[in-house]
């Protein structure tokens, strides 16, 4: 970086999920994309708890396809709510991120949006998230 970074309330480092195992119902995404269906993106970030479900249940949103040859897979997450609470066109490569309370490290990125419905936030909003803890090796 050509300067050092100075942390405050919005900036801090991004502690990565490293373990393959997952104990956690729920987890938070960041982004500043559309706040609904074909609705503007939002000018400041906002954020949604979303609970995560089975690549089963995933699966059955987003069938094998063109876009998903293998359908849901081993380096994926599901989350999503029944409410149609989601993240949507704009949050791509935003983080999805459990809450710990540890020294040094609040917050643990364990996905990054990645796709979900063409319709978010209608009814049932499940989307994928990369799986970091897949990818830590190569990411550091």
């Amino acid at each position: 970086l050509k300067r050092a970074v100075r942390f405050s309330r919005y900036i801090r480092p991004a502690c990565l999920w490293t373990s393959r195992s997952l104990n956690y119902t729920t987890a938070i995404a960041t982004g500043y994309g559309q706040l609904g269906f074909m609705e503007s993106h939002s000018r400041k970030l906002t954020k949604v708890t979303l609970k995560f479900y089975t690549g089963k249940q995933c699966g059955k949103m987003f069938p094998s396809s063109r876009k998903m040859r293998n359908g849901v897979t081993g380096e994926q997450l599901c989350a999503g709510s029944s409410d149609g609470r989601d993240t949507c066109q704009g949050d791509s490569g935003g983080p999805l991120q459990v809450k710990i309370e540890e020294r040094g490290c609040m917050y643990h990125v364990v996905g990054i949006t990645s796709r979900g419905n063409d319709a978010c936030g209608l009814g049932q909003a499940l989307a994928i998230y990369t799986k970091v803890s897949s990818y830590v090796n190569w990411i550091e």
